[in-house]
């Protein structure tokens, strides 16, 4: 089948930003628990999102399947692909989504992929003193959760360890768009809980 070919679809613009912005929160969850465990070190190869988030290739593909889940939503995300009517017609149609995505990685624009982006790499990250927006918040999609990580301290013995915070642009909420409880900011680092252990 053509991939211009029209595959019927009853999406709405609401469901679709509804669909991607699940699929990003969960990344961001993942991403600042990765950030909060010290789960990479520079030169480690992971999904970048944006800095400081990162998620590993088993992470990526269980939170976004590979295939047209994983094509269309690193195309909207790394704006190669508006969220307009065209990308609503074929919502459904791999074809379509895989195509997008195949330029996307192998063409010659440079721009195509954001700095800022969703793609594969090397990872560049510092734990200490780190003080900035994630992807997250500057997602093309309307909707989007916006996080900045920064650090924290723990409310027992005062050392700092990593932290952040999140917003939503529409709305906030306890719970992600599809349901489940996000990761709570932690309040105590091992020596802290440690030492509220021992009174």
């Amino acid at each position: 089948m053509d991939s211009k070919q029209r595959i019927k679809t009853d999406i709405s613009i609401q469901e679709a930003t509804r669909r991607h912005q699940a699929i990003t929160d969960k990344f961001t969850a993942q991403a600042h628990e990765n950030f909060r465990i010290h789960a990479f070190k520079t030169g480690d190869e992971a999904w970048h999102l944006g800095n400081p988030d990162y998620v590993a290739r088993e992470q990526m593909d269980t939170i976004c399947p590979e295939g047209i889940v994983h094509d269309r939503y690193v195309t909207l995300e790394n704006g190669y692909v508006e969220l307009d009517a065209q990308a609503l017609l074929h919502w459904d149609n791999p074809e379509y989504w895989d195509n997008e995505a195949q330029d996307m990685w192998n063409g010659d624009d440079a721009d195509a992929i954001p700095d800022e982006g969703v793609y594969y790499t090397e990872c560049d990250i510092e734990y200490q003193g780190w003080e900035a927006t994630s992807k997250q918040s500057k997602s093309s999609i309307p909707g989007s959760a916006r996080w900045t990580s920064m650090p924290t301290m723990c409310i027992s013995c005062a050392n700092t360890m990593p932290g952040w915070a999140q917003t939503t642009v529409a709305s906030t909420s306890s719970s992600w768009p599809d349901g489940s409880t996000p990761k709570q900011q932690p309040t105590a680092c091992a020596t802290g809980a440690a030492t509220r252990e021992a009174r």
